[in-house]
């Protein structure tokens, strides 16, 4: 049974759905490439986007079907989401859908399942390239709230998306650059709550962010202020990178995040 019963408000689409991805999942090529062409007519129905949403963050599913829900939903996103997408090919997402996509995406960012997980953050990334801060301004405070929530898969799916967003949203970054540098700064500094992978991520998104107000604060000179704000904090976060090349390898540091401290230190 679905942990979203409340939003099943379409069946008939859920198990035809349900069908399709399973049927796609046959070793039998002909079995795969029909049910193909049955998902493809589900694509263009006003619910398809939330259903497909439901099966990749409910872990009732098997892990097989939700991975394929999850590349599916990307490329829904992708194509459907918005007319101003390169990609995109009618019908768009309706406005009502949208919100409730919006309201939903985030839970699948504290998945256990890396792959989920990371299709998530991905998927929030290309949204918010579209929609952030205007059309979606509740965001920001969504992910910061996974940053100090102390659960490792939750902090780790908020770093995606902010590292994805550090690709795309350059100015939009700076407004909230501040509080994303302490954080990154804090989560380096923990060794016993966070893991290198983490750590390594965190330091990543730190430069890049840093990187990107440097930048934008020689275009922009009312973003002169940032600029202090990175030297306040740049001691501390460089006195944690030098603990983490003098640490020996074990439980809290490992070669690739030593190995990142060494590139990003050279950029």
């Amino acid at each position: 049974m679905s942990v979203l019963n409340d939003q099943d408000f379409n069946r008939p689409l859920k198990e035809a759905l349900l069908d399709a991805l399973e049927c796609i999942l046959s070793p039998v090529q002909e079995v795969m490439k029909a049910a193909e062409e049955r998902a493809k007519v589900l694509e263009v129905t006003e619910d398809y986007g939330i259903q497909l949403l439901q099966v990749m963050i409910d872990p009732g599913y098997n892990i097989a079907m939700r991975q394929l829900a999850s590349v599916m939903f990307n490329r829904y996103i992708e194509c459907h989401w918005t007319t101003a997408a390169e990609s995109f090919q009618e019908p768009e997402v309706p406005e009502e859908l949208k919100e409730n996509i919006k309201q939903i995406l985030p839970l699948g960012l504290k998945e256990s399942a890396s792959k989920i997980r990371t299709s998530v953050a991905h998927t929030i990334a290309t949204i918010a390239s579209f929609d952030w801060p205007d059309q979606w301004p509740n965001l920001y405070d969504a992910l910061l709230a996974h940053l100090t929530s102390g659960d490792e898969w939750a902090v780790h799916g908020a770093i995606r998306v902010i590292r994805e967003m550090c690709k795309t949203l350059n100015h939009h970054i700076c407004v909230v650059s501040e509080i994303i540098l302490r954080e990154m700064n804090e989560i380096v500094k923990n060794d016993q709550k966070f893991s290198p992978r983490i750590r390594s991520r965190a330091i990543e998104v730190f430069i890049s962010c840093a990187t990107i107000v440097l930048y934008e604060v020689k275009i922009q000179k009312q973003l002169s202020p940032l600029k202090e704000v990175i030297n306040q904090i740049l001691p501390n976060f460089y006195e944690a990178l030098v603990k983490v090349l003098l640490m020996q390898e074990g439980s809290h540091i490992d070669m690739r995040m030593k190995t990142q401290v060494i590139k990003d230190k050279k950029s």
